[in-house]
This record gives structure tokens, sequence and C-alpha cells, in this order.
């Protein structure tokens, strides 16, 4: 598996290379070649990816769930090798149009968090529509677009220093205790338009003076949640109202002395996935996305309890129906709005 991750690791430099070659060298556009996608059904579709032999995913996914979904989906189907290229959902997005542009089709699938670029896709008809049996099967009222498919859902925790922290949190009105003034970590509402969501979802169920009443904690804000769990782990603030189970997991496993709690109810992230029309490998991408909304998938994908699935399979987090779901709700007028309302209300 060592050679693996650091295999994904030169892949990710090699392809960035490969890029900006062929973009100097192409200096125009053009549609991007795309492979053909068997005829004759889901078992030609099958046959055909074993041909093929390999696919490019451009995921957000964490380390932890990149290893256990190449494991698992190599037990599956050991004739398909998948390489799964670490991007955050704004460079997939910036890469994506590139290489559309100069005529380049590098990946097969594109897995983010970035649901106006799904809706974009799939009216520019941009998106190849799934085939699989468990895409199939994927419930209805979770799809952002006819062709993207939610693959999961990240709640925000409630988190704190249980070295600093006798009593804990149960919920958002517990952000609001004397003991964590000056010392109380909050997202940073640039880091996109799902925080926006996430605070004016605090608005309309702890109250529309909540935000003015967080602010006088005075707060620190972090931009990663990755960034709010280390200063928990480190006491830097007692508590936070931000956070990313996967990431502050990560940093108990470490021995860090971080309480996790979801809260009832709790607001969640979506990220979904969806097949290029440009896909150099279609029938691959075919069957591996089928095998990520699979039971075997969902397991690989949910490990142990960072996420919830669309399937609620066992290990998930929190059952979906459980959850607030943000699936990109919010146009830009709202942000604009929310985000004033939110600078106000923290005087910035």
């Amino acid at each position: 598996m060592e050679r693996s991750v650091k295999r994904r690791q030169r892949f990710g430099l090699l392809a960035a290379a490969l890029l900006t070659a062929t973009l100097a060298a192409c200096g125009g556009g053009g549609a991007a070649p795309a492979g053909t996608l068997a005829s004759g059904g889901w078992e030609a579709i099958v046959d055909a990816a074993g041909t093929e032999g390999s696919l490019l995913v451009y995921s957000s996914a964490t380390p932890a769930q990149i290893q256990r979904i190449t494991q698992a989906f190599g037990r599956a189907h050991p004739d398909i090798a998948v390489e799964i290229a670490t991007l955050t959902s704004s460079e997939q997005v910036t890469r994506l149009q590139q290489e559309r542009d100069a005529g380049l089709a590098q990946a097969d699938i594109a897995w983010n968090a970035q649901y106006n670029w799904f809706t974009q896709e799939q009216q520019a008809g941009h998106l190849a529509d799934p085939r699989g049996p468990a895409a199939a099967d994927n419930p209805p009222a979770l799809k952002l677009t006819d062709s993207s498919r939610l693959l999961y859902a990240l709640p925000i925790p409630l988190q704190w220093n249980k070295n600093a922290v006798t009593t804990p949190l149960t919920g958002y009105q517990d952000l609001l205790r004397p003991e964590f003034a000056g010392s109380l970590g909050l997202a940073d509402i640039t880091g996109g338009a799902s925080l926006a969501g996430f605070y004016d979802w605090l608005q309309r169920t702890q109250g529309p003076d909540f935000l003015t009443r967080l602010a006088a904690q005075k707060p620190k804000f972090y931009i990663q949640p990755s960034e709010s769990a280390q200063a928990v782990a480190s006491a830097e603030t007692k508590a936070s109202g931000y956070g990313s189970l996967p990431a502050s997991k990560a940093l108990v496993a470490q021995g860090a002395p971080i309480e996790l709690r979801l809260p009832e109810p709790a607001f969640s992230t979506t990220t979904y996935g969806a097949i290029l029309d440009n896909a150099p490998h279609p029938n691959a991408a075919q069957v591996f996305f089928d095998w990520l909304q699979s039971t075997d998938g969902q397991k690989a994908i949910v490990g142990n309890g960072d996420v919830a699935s669309p399937k609620d399979v066992d290990g998930g987090v929190a059952k979906i129906g459980s959850l607030t779901l943000y699936r990109g709700e919010l146009g830009k007028d709202d942000v604009a709005r929310i985000t004033a309302e939110f600078n106000k209300a923290f005087g910035r």
C-alpha cells in the first residue's frame, strides 16, 4: 500500500506537469477525445472495463478514504487499476476546465463538493449518465443532477478539549457558555457557500440573534477544519462549533485530547461524483462509479464513522435522513446577503 500511495503522489506531480506542457503546446480549444462505451448492457461494460484496465479520478477524498477505497476496489476488480489524484473542489474545477479547453482528457470521474459546477456541467452536456445497478438504486431525492450522485454527507461536529472542558457540549447553545469567552473557534464564512448555508441555518434554528450572541464570545476564526481541530487539540481554543470528523479523528488517533459530538439536528455538507463525458476510460469509469455506490463501496467510503452514507450502510456517523443536507441551494445573492449579516454581527 505504501507503494500505491507513492504512485498516487507521483501521479499528481506528473499530471500537473503533463497538463502544463500540453496547454502550452495546444494553444487552442477543441473537443477532448473520449473512449467508447460498450453496447450490449452492463455485462458488456464490465468486460470492456477490464480491457481498458485503468481509470483516473479527481477527488477531494481524505487519504484514509483513498486507501480503503483502492484496497477494496482492487479486491473486487483486480483487472482495473484506479488512480485517485487528490485535488480540492476548486482545484478540480480549474483543472478540468483547462483540460477541456486544451482538448486534453485525463480524468474519468470528478468527485467534489462544487454543487454549481455539477449543475453547469450537466446543462452543458459534459456529464455521462451512470449505467450500473447501484447507481440506479441511489435515492432519487438525493441526486444533485441526472448524472451526478451523492457519495456521502459530511456533518459538522461540535468539538472541545477534554482537558480544558469538564462539561460536555450537547448543542450550539452551549457555545455561549461564559467559559468559552475568548476561547471559541468558528468557521470563517469566506470558506465557501456551504458555510454561508451553515450560518443561515444556525440563525433559523438557534434564533435570529444567535450570531450576535456568538460575537460577544470574541471567537477566533478558521478557514480549514483541520486548523480548527489543531487549535482545540492545543487548547488555543477550548471548544469549536466548526470541524470535520475525519480531520479531528485523525488527531484523536495521534493522542489529541479532542472530544466530538454531532448536535441534534446536525448540519452537513455533501459530496457528489459524476463520470465525465470525455472520459478516456468510460467503461472502467462506469464500473468504479457504480461500485462506489454499492454497499461495499459505501462501507469503504464511510470507514470508522467519518461520514454518512446515502445508503445508510453500517458504520455511518449518522442516518442520512437525520441530517440537514446542504446541496448548493443558495444563489450568489443569498450568499452575499448572509455574508453581509455575518460580517455585521462579528464586526468584520
